[in-house]
């Protein structure tokens, strides 16, 4: 028996080495497959810098070849810039006009802001009965009504910096006809044209420096001036100029913040309320039963963001209005800035939204005449332009003021409408109206308001800014 349980017990103990000899053989084989793993990673990290590197070469040969295109595009677009076509009107000036009452006359004209162009009109108006050859340069708009301009001939605004020589040597002057054109955005930026802050100082410089008499007249400043070179030449035309004048004192104060020599600077009243047709204006004929709203907003942002944003406001002053039970009411949308009709379609992009509630777009010719005629019916009115909340205010119009102020333009013209003129001042901004935030307690009294300034006098503003406009062409005929 206990020799039977010995030879078991050996038998074991011999099944434990063998097996112990297997486990040994296991773990060789195992190291010998961490040396084949280990070898094929390496050949496989290898092979992916290899594809990295060709892949990184494929991108660095792709951009270089999208350089290649954009710089024959650039190039493209450059030749084409310089043969699109040129003044070539200007070529008629020696021959038409064998005189030294040539005048140049500057500003955003031509892109049909309704404001620059009643600015054109008036002093048009005023130049054409003394024998003075008028030149408007204006906005390369080639959606442009040629037929508008009639006490005049025109050019079209510089496509290189090289005409500026050429329309200083063709003129006998030049006039900085107002506008908000004391800037300095884009100064740098050059695309082989202009801006016209940079244009004006330097059309202005060119002619100074050739002993020409220069005009700026009732301009205004942004409130954003940095740019050194720039406030270094406008300094210079402020101080050589033959006449220089701002439409607002809030502009002057800071041009001479900046450091610009402000003692030559004429304060004078805006070019529009010069023109004698403001004085026929013979007030608003209400309808007791119907009270008319004139509507201008801004809308001329690529993104559509000013749009939805006043969609949104037109959505709650239609709220208010329909609780307000004293009257029925009718807004009017009108286009102010007619370039590519973009005013246009966002007026009747509001009015598909809104006309079931008394919501309309009116088609306004681009002239003095019109615009009065479309007051003329007014009760109240919301603007966001410049010259539309300023003749509003002149007229006697209720206005509700949406102060556009993200825009670098607006802060000191608007502002001295109510410092000027003493109008009632009912205002919104629309870096509020942005958030949705509004200011009912202004509309409210906005709606109640009284229908007249008292301390308005309408024909003595326009007495007075006639006399500073006389004053100017006075100035002028003096130098022919």
């Amino acid at each position: 028996m206990l020799k039977q349980k010995i030879k078991e017990k050996f038998r074991s103990i011999l099944g434990i080495n063998e097996l112990k000899a297997e486990i040994d053989k296991c773990k060789m084989e195992i190291d010998d497959l961490k040396v084949a793993i280990e070898s094929y990673s390496n050949e496989l990290t290898n092979l992916l810098k290899q594809s990295q590197q060709s892949i990184e070469e494929l991108h660095s040969f792709d951009r270089m070849i999208v350089e290649k295109i954009n710089y024959n595009i650039e190039w493209d677009k450059r030749i084409e810039q310089k043969f699109k076509y040129a003044n070539l009107e200007m070529g008629n000036i020696p021959t038409l006009y064998e005189s030294n009452k040539n005048i140049l006359i500057v500003g955003y004209y031509g892109a049909t802001n309704l404001g620059d162009e009643l600015m054109l009109e008036t002093i048009c108006n005023f130049l054409a009965p003394h024998g003075i050859n008028i030149t408007v340069l204006l906005d390369d708009n080639d959606q442009l009504d040629v037929t508008y301009y009639k006490n005049c001939s025109y050019i079209h605004s510089p496509l290189n910096v090289h005409e500026l020589v050429t329309m200083e040597s063709k003129f006998d002057m030049v006039l900085i006809g107002g506008g908000a054109v004391l800037e300095d955005a884009n100064y740098d930026l050059f695309n082989n044209r202009y801006s016209l802050g940079r244009f004006v100082v330097d059309i202005c410089i060119r002619f100074i420096q050739t002993k020409k008499p220069v005009f700026v007249y009732g301009v205004s400043a942004a409130n954003d001036i940095t740019n050194k070179e720039y406030i270094y030449k406008l300094n210079y035309v402020v101080n050589n100029a033959t006449y220089f004048s701002c439409r607002d004192s809030f502009s002057i104060t800071y041009l001479e913040q900046i450091g610009i020599n402000v003692k030559s600077i004429k304060l004078i009243d805006d070019i529009v309320l010069a023109n004698p047709i403001l004085n026929t204006f013979s007030g608003c004929i209400h309808d007791s039963k119907i009270k008319e709203i004139g509507v201008v907003f801004v809308y001329n942002d690529s993104k559509l963001e000013n749009l939805n944003v006043l969609r949104r406001f037109i959505e709650y002053l239609l709220d208010i209005l329909d609780e307000h039970h004293e009257f029925n009411y009718k807004l009017k949308l009108i286009p102010f800035f007619t370039h590519d009709k973009y005013d246009e379609l966002c007026c009747k992009e509001i009015v598909s939204e809104f006309g079931n509630k008394n919501v309309e777009f009116i088609d306004m010719k681009q002239d003095y005449a019109s615009f009065l005629d479309f007051c003329s019916s007014l009760d109240y009115a919301i603007s966001m332009r410049y010259h539309a909340t300023l003749l509003f205010n002149i007229l006697g119009i209720r206005t509700l003021d949406i102060i556009w102020d993200t825009h670098h333009h607006y802060e000191f013209k608007v502002n001295y409408i109510y410092q000027r003129y003493m109008a009632e001042r009912y205002e919104l901004k629309f870096s509020d109206l942005v958030k949705d935030n509004y200011n009912l307690i202004q509309i409210e009294e906005w709606l109640n308001a009284s229908d007249i300034n008292p301390k308005l006098n309408r024909e003595k503003i326009v007495r007075e800014a006639q006399e500073q406009l006389k004053k100017l062409i006075e100035c002028i005929d003096s130098l022919i």
